[in-house]
This record gives structure tokens, sequence and C-alpha cells, in this order.
């Protein structure tokens, strides 16, 4: 019977390599002490020097450092004599009686042997050419047996502790693996196929998605009309989206539909020690699939398996190159019509190998973006069916009030309030209860991963300030504001931190609505000229947002700028010249909204510089505040 790694045979092999550490160690440290027991006492080399001018040093052997020698065993009153005569001419302003208080006869052992280190300043010449005048018989000190003892039982007790690190390290990569499940070295564990109970109705706010999904699952369910009409499945479906986004929710529910199972692995547990290693693994993963065909198979974190083509350091069969690889060579042995759907998700797009989305590969790419309000209305209503919401909360309210949160982050925010009134002891969740929930939640979810540096804050405060300060003061601005103004990022990999509600929740917006948001998006460039004195990185995308928006107003709208409102030649050569008209006149319209709101905008980038955010109330005080010649209210908690 084969034993299981946890088992007792696999706790054997390290009993035996401990018993062999323990021996070498053992035997290097007996080595060690037997050795120092049997060395002769140490002398101080100037006593060494008086005994050999005063010729009582019999024989001598050096080393490299170390001399040892011999004096006669039972020194005579003479002899006595002889080297309290060679101390006071070591010290002579003492004289004899001074030497020989001073310098009383060394400490040798029985047979009149000692040992001795030369000081760096004296070579092995000069000592030689001394014992020599003084008819010394010396010779080259030998190696102790013991020294290479002790050093191959300690050389052989490292050997084996890095044996046994490696074991250990290899081991541990495998330690979730058991044998039998489809790898030949037993290390790898394949998932257990689930049985998933969610249904689409269980998924709220990827309206966008459904389309593909639905289809996906008529297919699973007629794999007979599939093969009579010789179409076949996708490769491969690529959700793309943050974390929390519902990409994994969104293929339980494909699953739980199509009454399938479900197996859903983590891509950096395909990955092992070796390229051949991950080649099995994934072999492994795709022959349980087949087995269990009609299947959905998810591939969670697929970044973790793969790296961009080209990148410093990646050798063709290092890891995860050699991953990438092996799962390369099963999509293109894969065959769609096993009634194998193949689930992948990212949440970083950008680290994904481009070979991967080949045709033949990963043939459908689905965007789940962060929800729009309607969407972030409907996940609510989702996780409210599992909590007691109380009839004065309006949950299209709250979905105005998180912009930017994903369906984990509202998932949150819902247990948080049903959290807060079971401590209050309220029989359901009340509106207040949510206001507590709310910046809780917010501001956990939208702290960004970057931390910025002093320098770094007051550029971005400047930015931020200035589109902040401009919308507000733009009564026909679509947004106006609402969203207040961060500097926390709500993406990761966004460049711009400015929360405010998504233009696209706007179906509809006129011409001033158009030049009001045109206004905003170069605002921020103007309030870095006024308050930093040159342009940052920070209005980049900003700009080209900006140029997009102008070139769409003038050649699909037929927006017009005003009479007199220049071309400015720095916008670049793509840039139609009624849409140069259009940011001309945004920028003069920025600059001079700022110029009027300078006050505003210094306290505005202020707050944002210390405290990283201004609410959307505040943001209204301080505008309309410094209009009205007023001082700005102080600062409010707003949920």
């Amino acid at each position: 019977m084969r034993r299981t790694p946890g088992g007792s045979g696999g706790k054997a092999w390290i009993f035996a390599l401990a018993a062999a550490l323990f021996v070498a160690l053992g035997m290097g440290a007996g080595a060690v002490v037997f050795h120092l027991q049997s060395l002769p006492p140490e002398i101080p080399y100037f006593e060494f020097r008086l005994l050999v001018e005063a010729d009582l040093v019999v024989e001598a052997q050096v080393g490299a450092d170390e001399v040892r020698g011999t004096v006669p065993a039972e020194p005579s009153p003479a002899l006595l004599e002889r080297y309290a005569r060679a101390a006071a001419a070591f010290w002579p302003a003492g004289g004899e009686e001074a030497g020989r208080r001073q310098v009383p006869f060394p400490a040798v052992a029985d047979d009149g042997s000692f040992r001795t280190f030369r000081p760096a300043g004296e070579s092995t010449g000069d000592l030689l050419e001394r014992l020599e005048a003084h008819h010394v018989r010396h010779a080259a000190l030998p190696a102790s047996p013991w020294t290479r003892v002790a050093a191959l039982a300690l050389g052989g007790a490292v050997l084996l502790a890095i044996v046994a690190l490696a074991i250990v390290v290899a081991r541990a990569r495998g330690a979730r693996g058991r044998p039998g499940d489809g790898s030949p070295d037993g290390e790898f564990r394949l998932p257990e196929p689930e049985a998933p109970e969610t249904k689409f109705h269980d998924v709220g706010g990827l309206d966008d998605a459904m389309d593909t999904v639905l289809e996906l699952v008529d297919l699973l369910k007629m794999p007979d009309r599939l093969r009579r009409l010789g179409a076949t499945l996708p490769r491969g479906v690529l959700l793309v989206g943050p974390r929390g986004s519902g990409k994994t929710l969104l293929a339980r529910a494909l699953a739980g539909e199509a009454l399938v199972p479900l197996l859903r692995v983590q891509a950096p547990e395909l990955a092992g020690a070796f390229g051949a290693e991950a080649g099995r693994r994934v072999r492994a993963l795709f022959a349980r699939a087949e087995e269990l065909a009609p299947c959905v198979v998810v591939v969670e974190d697929l970044e973790g398996l793969t790296r961009r083509t080209g990148r410093p350091g990646d050798a063709p069969g290092s890891e995860p190159g050699g991953t990438l690889q092996a799962l390369l060579a099963e999509l293109e042995r894969f065959d769609p019509r096993s009634g194998v759907v193949l689930l992948a998700a990212t949440s970083r797009p950008d680290r994904i190998d481009p070979t991967l989305l080949r045709p033949g590969r990963f043939d459908r790419i689905l965007a789940l973006g962060r929800p729009d309000r309607f969407g972030r209305e409907a996940i609510l209503r989702v996780h409210a069916q599992r909590v007691r919401i109380g009839k004065d909360v309006s949950l299209a309210d709250v979905a105005a009030r998180t912009p930017g949160l994903v369906g984990a982050d509202l998932a949150a925010l819902v247990n948080e309030a049903a959290l807060i009134a079971a401590r209050r002891e309220h029989t359901t969740v009340l509106r207040e209860d949510v206001e507590s929930a709310l910046p809780r939640v917010v501001d956990v979810a939208l702290r960004a991963i970057r931390i910025f540096s002093p320098e770094e804050r007051a550029m971005l405060a400047a930015h931020e300030a200035g589109r902040a300060v401009a919308a507000a003061a733009l009564p026909e601005h679509p947004d106006g504001a609402a969203g207040g103004a961060t500097l926390v990022p709500r993406d990761p990999l966004a460049e711009s931190a400015l929360v405010r509600r998504p233009v696209e929740e706007r179906r509809v917006l006129d011409e001033r609505a158009l030049k009001a948001r045109l206004v905003e998006l170069v605002a921020g460039r103007a309030a870095e000229l006024l308050l930093l004195g040159t342009p940052t990185t920070s209005s980049r995308p900003a700009v080209a947002e900006a140029r997009a928006l102008a070139a769409m107003m003038a050649e699909e709208l037929g927006i017009r700028a005003a009479e007199d409102a220049p071309a400015v030649p720095h916008d670049g050569p793509g840039t139609p010249p009624e849409a140069r008209r259009l940011l001309a006149e945004a920028e003069r319209r920025a600059h001079e909204i700022l110029t009027t709101h300078r006050p505003a905008l210094e306290e505005v980038a202020r707050r944002l510089a210390e405290r990283e955010r201004v609410a959307p109330g505040d943001l209204l005080r301080i505008v309309h505040g410094r209009l009205s010649g007023e001082a700005p209210a102080p600062e409010a908690t707003e949920a």
C-alpha cells in the first residue's frame, strides 16, 4: 500500500535525516572538544621571546600564526636565573629583581610544552632567524588530524542541513497533494468538483456580460445540438475586472444554471518547481475536466502564471514561463467539442502574455468593470435579501453614494450595516446603521495601494483641487460637487484619483453640460500652472480625455466654440481644428474660474494634501463661501 505524504512512511525520512544531522553535529563537536583539550597551554608571545633570549627553548614548531615549543620540564635555579636576566635586559630600568618580579616563569605544561601566536608585525623569516641565532631546533607545525575531522564533520552537517532544507521546501510546495489525483508524483492536488447552487438571480450589476454567459449555458445544456451542427464551444473565456467585481461569482452561476460540475484552481498552484512539473499539473487538470465533461473550469488569478513576452530574467523553461508554455500546449490540444468550458479570471490584464489572446486560445474576453449606479443598486438588492432592511433605507441613495465600489465591497457594506444594527439591538437594519457603515467600508475600499511622497501629494492635490473646484463652480456641470475630491484612486491602475459619479451614468448630455465637463478636464492642468507654475504628469490622462471629448463634440455633434476662441497649436496634429478651438475655450474659461476662486482652490488643495479627502458638502461650502466673501465653514463629517 502506498503511503500518503502525511503518514508514517512520509515521516521516516525526516527522522533518518534528523538522526544523520545529529550524528554529524555530535562528531564535529566531539572532535573540536577533544582537539582543544589536547592542546598545550598558551603563553603570551613576549614570554616566548624571553624564553628564546634565555636559550631555554629546546625545539619549536612554526605554523602560519601559531608557534609551539618545548622547554625543560623542571627548570633548574640556573635556568630560572638566566630567564630573570633576560627579563632584566628586556626591561633594563627595573634591574634583575624588578624583571624577576614582573615576569614570572611562564606557565607551561608538565612536560614543558607550550604554544603561542605570532603577532602580525613579525614575519616568519624574522622568527626563524631569531630561533637559528639561539640554536633552537625548528620545524613546520603539522596540521592536527582532529582539526580535519572537525572540519569534515561540520561540513557534512552543513551539507545535510542544505539537503534537508531543499527537501522540506520541495515537499512544502506539493504538501497540498495526494497520490492518484492525476499527477505522477502525487504532490499536486487537483481541485474537488463543486456543484454550485448559485443562480443568475444571485448575480447583479453584470448585465453586459450576461448575454455571453447565457449563450454558454445553452451550449452546455445542448451538446447534441452542437454536434449535429458541427459547432464548438469557445476554447476559453477570459474574465477581466478588478478584484471583487464578481468574476468567480459569475463562473459559479454559469455552472449552477447549466447544472454541471465546477473545477476551480488558483493559477499559482499550477506552477511547479520546474517547467516539467508545471506541464504535468496543467495536463492533469485538463484530463480531470474531460472526465467530468460537461463541466466548467475556472483558473483564477491568471496573471500569476503568465508573464509579458520579453520580460527580463524569464528563461524559456523557467517559472512562470514553463507553466505558460504548458498552458498554451494544452489549449492547442484541447477539443472544444468535449463539453468543457474554460474560464480564466484576472484583475491585471496588463500582465497577461499576448500569446494567450491569439485566436484559438481565449476566444472571448468579458470585461467586468466597476458597476455604475444602476448596477450597484442591483447588487445591493441581491445582498439585501439576506438581511432585514428597514423601510427608511433607500438602496438607490446608497448606490449613488458609493461610486467606484464593486460587488464584494457592497456585500461588505450590507454585512457591516447588519453587524452595527445587531450591536445596537435593532430589529431591522435602519438608515442610521447604513450611515455608520458607509465610511468604514468606503474608506477601506477606496484606499490606494500606492503611497505618495509629500511632493507627489502636493502636485496631485493641485490637480484634483482644480478639477473639483471647477466642477463645483459650474452649475451646468453634470456632476457638480457630487463626488467631492480625494487623493485615493478608486482603481489601483487609475492615474487620476478624482472620485465623482461616472459620466456614463448620465445617459444624455447637452452642449452646456459637455462644455462644462471639458472645462473640468482641463482645469487640473490650469490649477497646476496657477499653484505650481508648471504642469505635471497628473494632468496627462485628463488632457487625453479632453482631446477625445472635444473631437467627439466637434465631429459627431457639430458643437462649435465661441467666435473669439483661438486654436492652440500644442494640442497635437491629430486634433481637428474645431476641437482645438473648443479646448482653447475650455482652457480660457478654466483659467478664469480658478483665478476668481483662487482662495478656494488653495484651501481645497491644502485640505487634500493634509487629509486626502474633501467631502462634497465641504467642497460646496468652501467654493461658495469664498465667492460670497465668507469664511469657509468647518469641515463636517459626512457619510
